[in-house]
């Protein structure tokens, strides 16, 4: 965003760079931490990429007292 890039329905969610961070199977939970905090710095802001998560758990709160979604699929989507 800092640098104008504008986001279409292809852009990809979370990028990473380099052939280093392809030793696993899977993407970890710290490396995926890693490449999040790095985009948000990118962005000038300064948020953990933990805010990001709490910001989704409140809104499923919301959905879940508004009937909107269950409580089990809150819980496996958080």
């Amino acid at each position: 965003m800092a640098n104008g890039e504008k986001l279409t329905d292809s852009s990809p969610l979370i990028a990473l760079e380099g052939p280093e961070n392809l030793v696993h199977e899977r993407m970890r939970t710290q490396l995926v931490s890693r490449e999040i905090r790095k985009a948000i710095r990118k962005s000038n802001f300064q948020w953990r990429p933990y805010v990001l998560r709490a910001y989704f758990s409140s809104a499923l709160d919301v959905c879940e007292n508004k009937g909107l979604v269950s409580h089990n699929w809150r819980e496996y989507w958080t």
